[in-house]
């Protein structure tokens, strides 16, 4: 389990995710959460025979392969397992990211903007957290998957606590770079999940794409936390080592959030430096240990 994890639970309401078309062509509008097939319909995308999501064409898995969240790879009749084993998507079609990226060929999950509120947090690191000095807020998303798993999507924004807060907007580039151990706008994601959010298929970390953030609250008791990401690169990532893990991928066009705490929005304005108790939050070592 990473940091990602150490500072929020599953969020309300999950978005359902089941495939439905309405009157008309089969397309991203009508068909978001399946695929369309040669005749116009739009079909669950859950078989290798017709595997796909987000309303694109429904893609036949090579031979031998089955269809995993919607995305060809792997063994036919495999799924689940732990976040750091072998094997990976194949690509049927989607977007090669940007120049961190070049050269993949990436799975494209679709657009993220459930335009409701989602579990968020400020957070302060503790002496003893490997974080101290640094102050940070994470807002997480979670989505109903098939076969009853959860996909989530974290995004966290880090600054040093010496140099003060980010002026919002904030906005910029994922560096070429980016890691988990030292990314101050992150984006994380984990796939597949069970309830829990443990148990996951795999974890990635957006290694390319660009960020706006809005708005967020430098208070630790209520809060908002607001922002998107565009044009995102999510790798397969081993978080314990802090690499790629393998050249498993997919992308997201858009992602944006609105991470209100306890549970409740409230005008972000600009950031508040009022006094804060960070003694509950401790979100373990900077790198992930």
């Amino acid at each position: 389990m990473t940091r990602l994890f150490l500072v929020g639970f599953l969020a309300g309401a999950l978005a359902a995710l089941t495939p439905s078309c309405g009157a008309g062509a089969c397309n991203a509008t009508n068909c978001a959460n399946g695929c369309c097939d040669s005749t116009g319909k739009c079909q669950a995308g859950t078989t290798p025979a017709a595997c796909g999501k987000g309303g694109a064409m429904c893609g036949a898995c090579a031979p031998g392969q089955g269809c995993t969240l919607q995305i060809c790879g792997g063994p036919m009749g495999t799924g689940g397992g732990s976040a750091n084993t072998g094997g990976g998507f194949v690509s049927a079609g989607g977007s090669a990211g940007g120049t961190a990226d070049a050269g993949l060929n990436c799975m494209d999950y679709g657009e993220i903007d459930l335009m409701e509120d989602v579990e968020g947090s400020f957070n302060i690191g503790e002496p003893d957290s490997g974080l101290a000095g640094f102050e940070w807020w994470d807002a997480l998303q979670a989505l109903e998957a098939p076969a009853n798993r959860v996909d989530t999507f974290t995004a966290e924004l880090y600054f040093e606590t010496a140099n003060g807060p980010p002026t919002f907007p904030y906005a910029g580039n994922l560096p070429l770079d980016t890691d988990f151990g030292s990314c101050d706008s992150c984006f994380s994601a984990s796939l597949g999940c069970d309830d829990n959010l443990d148990n996951c298929a795999g974890d990635y970390l957006a290694t390319s794409g660009t960020y706006n953030f809005t708005a967020g609250t430098r208070r630790t008791d209520a809060g908002v936390f607001i922002g998107e990401g565009r044009n995102l690169v999510f790798r397969k990532w081993n978080f314990a080592a802090d690499k790629a893990n393998g050249t498993a991928c997919f992308t997201v066009s858009k992602l944006t959030f609105r991470g209100v705490w306890p549970g409740a929005p409230i005008d972000a304005g600009v950031v508040d430096a009022g006094s804060v108790d960070a003694g509950r939050v401790d979100a373990g070592s900077r790198d992930g240990g």
